[in-house]
């Protein structure tokens, strides 16, 4: 699975193998507002507001330690900050929120260990 991959970074400094992402379409915000003796709701279009991704990836390590700094360090981006994710392919998302962080299972064997992780992000603005 991990040939097929590409690598990806946060904010240029995070980096690892991204198995999977998948990428939600845009919202938009509406206001909806009726008045007496109007037939009609008047809708005003807010725009373009947020999208959810969800990314799946693998680091590894030569040691359980070494995966637990890495791991760290995608947590450590869960601070309500805007980051910019980016993809070898090519793409690239700029104000991404990290929602949330969840590790797999540590499989350990070769040369070190490795765990699959899934990061939840809301990429804000249009």
């Amino acid at each position: 699975m991990v040939g097929d991959s590409v690598k990806a970074t946060v904010d240029g400094t995070v980096s690892f193998v991204q198995l999977a992402l998948e990428v939600g379409s845009w919202r938009r915000q509406t206001m909806e507002r009726a008045a007496a003796g109007l037939g009609c709701v008047v809708s005003v279009d807010m725009g373009g507001r947020s999208r959810a991704l969800v990314q799946r990836g693998e680091m590894r390590a030569f040691s359980g330690g070494g995966l637990e700094v890495k791991l760290a360090a995608v947590r450590g981006l869960m601070d309500g900050r805007v980051h910019t994710l980016a993809v070898s392919d090519g793409r690239s998302f700029a104000n991404v929120r990290v929602d949330s962080v969840a590790a797999g299972e540590r499989v350990y064997g070769g040369g070190g260990v490795r765990c699959e992780f899934e990061v939840r992000y809301t990429q804000l603005g249009a």
